[in-house]
């Protein structure tokens, strides 16, 4: 049943959801999950590839310790200087990917898709963020380079 679910069917998950007690941000990632083939679809170039940056692992390790639970939901506890150098990061990639005509996009790990969305979303409006569980896994992925941080000492 992947890639059937019309809006009637997310409509009861997630009212389901809600009654078992399910949060938001994991019930919008299943759904997320469900609907890969068109995910990936959409970011696809001509020849079937996909064209995505990575955050590096220590910095997506130190997104995931951060995150913290609120009434408003997920938000991520990075101090703002490290936010700052992350998004100076994304800036530059996304830069890069524009300047070639590819579609902004970051793959990151599940459990920081949501917070690195939320951090990018007021100053790169039009960057993509999805997990690697959102895409289908026989789909070639170039990457164009990693989000780092560099030490300044």
């Amino acid at each position: 049943m992947l890639g059937e679910l019309s809006p009637r069917t997310i409509y009861v998950r997630k009212r389901n959801a809600k009654t078992n007690g399910i949060d938001d941000a994991r019930e919008a990632a299943e759904i997320r999950i469900s609907l890969k083939r068109q995910i990936t679809d959409l970011y696809r170039d001509k020849s079937g590839k996909i064209h995505v940056f990575t955050v590096d692992p220590a910095i997506e390790q130190q997104m995931a310790e951060s995150i913290q639970s609120s009434k408003q939901g997920l938000v991520l506890g990075l101090e703002p200087p490290l936010s700052e150098k992350l998004l100076a990061g994304i800036g530059k990639l996304i830069e890069k990917m524009s300047n070639s005509g590819q579609i902004q996009l970051c793959i990151c790990s599940p459990n920081i898709r949501l917070v690195l969305r939320k951090l990018a979303e007021s100053k790169y409006p039009a960057l993509n963020v999805v997990s690697y569980n959102e895409i289908l896994p026989d789909t070639e992925l170039i990457s164009i380079g990693i989000v780092r941080i560099e030490n300044e000492s």
